[in-house]
């Protein structure tokens, strides 16, 4: 099992939140390929860190 985390820094609000509904929808396709866990930590208005856990 291992643990990646991906740091997203955006110029504003909106390109943020349109990049992290693109990734719910893309992740939803990687449970069957080993992904066990996902969760978006909110860093400011323009920034946040993606963390995934596989087995």
């Amino acid at each position: 099992m291992y643990t990646r985390t991906h740091v997203f820094k955006f110029v504003n609000k909106v390109s943020r939140d349109s990049f992290k509904f693109f990734c719910i929808n893309y992740t939803d396709s990687l449970f069957k390929d080993g992904l066990n866990f996902s969760l978006f930590i909110d860093i400011s208005d323009i920034s946040f860190q993606f963390l995934t856990v596989w087995k």
